[in-house]
């Protein structure tokens, strides 16, 4: 959680769960499959997985860095735990602008290769993301056509032998 200190408000929140989940085999699933209808009792205590559930950042302290923070407090959990790493759903916020003319798959594409900017998954990338494959129906958002695509972070202080 981020809390504006001088006002006493919470201006972002992070939202996470443990998991199990091949990211060389498996398809996402949808989340609400994944997240139990957001409820969260899909969690598995002993997952070696951390699952972004949901970040929030208000809409008046965007652009500040607020997300980015949480993002990496997850990482220093997922490293606490020596977990072997991130999964979530990463939104392709901006597809909307241009799914008239162009495929989720080419959106997708241009937004790893730097030649588009998506206010979501471009900001994943920068903070270490690989990108998985796409998650038809992932969400119900109109800004993204309802697309997710994977996104995996592996923890490069992971160590397979220490539990």
């Amino acid at each position: 959680m981020a809390l504006d200190v001088d006002v006493d408000r919470v201006v972002g929140v992070t939202i996470s769960m443990r998991t199990d989940f091949d990211p060389d085999r498996e398809t996402m699933k949808l989340w609400r499959e994944a997240t139990g209808n957001g409820w969260l009792n899909t969690h598995n205590p002993n997952g070696e997985w951390l699952y972004g559930v949901e970040t929030f950042v208000h809409p008046n302290y965007r652009g500040k860095g607020i997300g980015s923070q949480l993002m990496d407090a997850r990482f220093a959990l997922a490293r606490k735990l020596n977990l072997r790493g991130m999964i979530a759903g990463g939104m392709i916020m901006d597809y909307h602008h241009v799914a008239k003319w162009m495929s989720p798959e080419d959106y997708v594409a241009e937004v790893v290769a730097g030649k588009r900017f998506d206010t979501n998954l471009t900001k994943q990338i920068a903070k270490g993301f690989e990108i998985g494959k796409l998650i038809p129906d992932y969400c119900d958002d109109p800004r993204s056509c309802n697309y997710g695509v994977t996104i995996i972070w592996r923890n490069p202080d992971y160590r397979p032998d220490t539990p």
